[in-house]
């Protein structure tokens, strides 16, 4: 489906993408490259937009088993490779919750702010505007990684 449901019913369209977009975190974005948390400094377009496949992929799995479409990652890894990520007061967040099962505080810190993608970007539009509902990185089921996305370009 090119299109999600709002609150009321209503469809939403996918936005057709140019070569600006821009990704306002409100919760935590947890994105680990080689076992470690991305930090502001270290965060690329590729990271993000690879992990957003990645969850993509992980529930189309789930969800619809053997015959879900599958991402040719190696292509899609390389048309993000292109784009370039700007980062606009982006800083680590601390935030913790206590878990029940484990009788401990568990911390879940991210990345809050916004971020300005750049390049071509009609490739990746249902991947962001899906995005928005989906979550990414690390801790999505708990919320983290959540985002609105603005396009700065549209071609509608």
């Amino acid at each position: 489906h090119r299109q999600l449901s709002n609150l009321n019913g209503a469809l939403l369209p996918v936005p057709a993408l140019g070569t600006q977009a821009t990704l306002h975190f409100h919760t935590p974005l947890r994105l680990q490259v080689q076992g470690k948390p991305v930090r502001a400094s270290h965060l690329t377009a590729r990271d993000l937009l690879v992990a957003l496949a990645r969850r993509t992929q992980l529930l189309r799995d789930v969800h619809l088993g053997a015959g879900a479409p599958q991402f040719d990652f190696a292509a899609l890894s390389a048309q993000a490779a292109a784009i370039t990520l700007q980062a606009q007061n982006l800083r680590w967040f601390e935030w913790g919750r206590y878990s029940q099962r484990q009788q401990q505080e568990m911390q879940f810190g991210g990345l809050l702010g916004t971020v300005h993608l750049h390049g071509d970007l009609a490739p990746f539009a249902d991947l962001l505007h899906r995005g928005q509902w989906l979550h990414v990185g690390k801790n999505a089921t708990f919320g983290l990684g959540g985002y609105r996305l603005h396009a700065a370009d549209s071609l509608r």
